[in-house]
């Protein structure tokens, strides 16, 4: 995962997934034998819902466009992230800040902790991990801490009035929409807030409204299901297929999963998706440049309830067995869920067809094997395999290439027969 980091997110000179990992290496992280009589007091900040990255994960996602009259699939494959949300500071995990793991107490002995809670998302920054210096709470907490004074209560800011109206944190539930292939995401909610650049270093904001960069042209968006506002996200469409999934739910369950996948718009045309309080709707697009979104998409998938709750894609399943020269691959893909609809395999990472039965590879022609299988509900799983190394050092020849050899084997000896011969045979002088 460091190497994926390095790779995704690095600059010449610069690989942050090293140097956050040599960060942590030594004292920085385990404070658990201190004994210095130093005072720790610990302060970690939770927002309002699940935004907060609790576990990454490299994978790979594919999406296709269908050419010609045999409708041939090209599907372009490119690494992302897949992020798992957690209840946190939105940079640091709850968990992780509190220190307390179930082996161990990383903290300070008789540190003294404090968590600063926010309950409403769109003041999710007076929980952030840099905005809390700039909540009233945080600062009432600080000054008493420094006037010796132990306060394990709220002190009276914003947030702590949100605690007493609504008694008990609720579980806020967010629209999580993630958009592949596309250009220029941009969303505004029914205010007037955008997160549209601002020059070339900083970009708006939208209360309540967090983005995240999955890999290339993949954007992750979380938008609060509890706000008023309707957020509208448009953005500009490429030469590259579109494949778009709205997960409304929290870090663990979902209630409802809207999934859109190969989409091939017009390239270079503005799209819009809406997520309302109602929830989210059609996709739509504008088709001719005039700048009203005229075209309607439906989704692949739009379904609540249990059938929301089957978020797991097909397991591919590859079996290589080693004949001579070559591999004979055999593919299979399982869902318990919704089942399996189909199974596609490519040998360059980009043509795709369906899988029907074993293949016969040549390994010293063919090194990686790629493959995508979808369920009945739009789950799709990805597979990236590497055929392993014939055993044979010589690669096999076929039957014609044996009978070649073996022709010029009959001549090489019929020559070296007859000059024998004729050197024998040369009179004497």
């Amino acid at each position: 995962m460091i190497g994926v980091v390095n790779l995704m997110y690095g600059q010449e000179g610069f690989s942050p997934g090293s140097a956050s990992d040599a960060f942590h290496q030594g004292g920085q992280d385990d404070w658990s034998d201190d004994t210095s009589g130093v005072k720790y007091f610990h302060i970690a900040g939770k927002q309002a819902g699940e935004t907060t990255i609790g576990g990454v994960a490299a994978a790979w996602r594919v999406d296709c466009l269908t050419f010609g009259l045999l409708g041939a699939l090209v599907c372009p494959l490119h690494p992302i992230l897949e992020l798992r949300f957690t209840e946190g500071d939105h940079t640091v995990p709850l968990l992780s800040a509190q220190r307390e793991g179930v082996l161990q107490n990383l903290n300070a002995p008789g540190v003294i902790p404090r968590i600063i809670e926010v309950f409403d998302p769109t003041q999710n920054t007076l929980a952030d991990h840099n905005g809390m210096m700039l909540n009233p709470e945080v600062q009432d907490q600080v000054l008493q801490w420094l006037q010796g004074v132990s306060a394990d209560s709220p002190s009276g800011s914003a947030a702590s009035s949100a605690a007493a109206a609504l008694g008990t944190a609720a579980v806020h539930e967010y629209n999580y929409v993630t958009i592949s292939g596309a250009e220029s995401v941009v969303v505004e909610d029914s205010s007037g807030n955008s997160t549209a650049p601002i020059g070339d270093v900083f970009v708006g904001h939208v209360p309540g409204v967090t983005t995240y960069f999955l890999g290339e042209n993949v954007r992750l968006l979380a938008i609060p299901t509890s706000s008023s506002e309707t957020h509208e996200m448009t953005f500009q469409s490429t030469e590259r297929p579109i494949g778009i999934e709205v997960r409304v739910g929290t870090g663990d369950t979902t209630s409802r999963a809207v999934r859109y996948h190969d989409l091939a718009l017009p390239n270079n045309v503005s799209a819009q998706l809406t997520i309302s309080p109602s929830g989210p709707q059609d996709l739509i697009y504008d088709s001719d440049g005039d700048g009203t979104f005229d075209t309607t998409v439906q989704p692949m998938v739009d379904v609540t309830g249990p059938a929301a709750e089957d978020t797991d894609p097909p397991v591919i399943n590859v079996r290589e067995d080693i004949q001579g020269g070559s591999s004979r691959i055999t593919l299979s893909a399982e869902d318990p869920g919704s089942g399996v609809s189909r199974l596609l395999y490519s040998l360059d990472g980009t043509n795709y067809q369906e899988y029907t039965g074993p293949l016969t590879l040549v390994s010293q022609r063919t090194s990686v094997l790629y493959a995508f299988a979808d369920d009945n509900l739009a789950n799709r799983g990805t597979m990236v395999h590497e055929l392993r190394k014939n055993a044979t050092p010589i690669p096999a020849l076929t039957w014609w290439g044996l009978g070649v050899l073996a022709i010029l084997l009959i001549a090489v000896l019929a020559w070296r027969r007859l000059a024998l011969s004729n050197r024998i045979n040369l009179p004497r002088g």
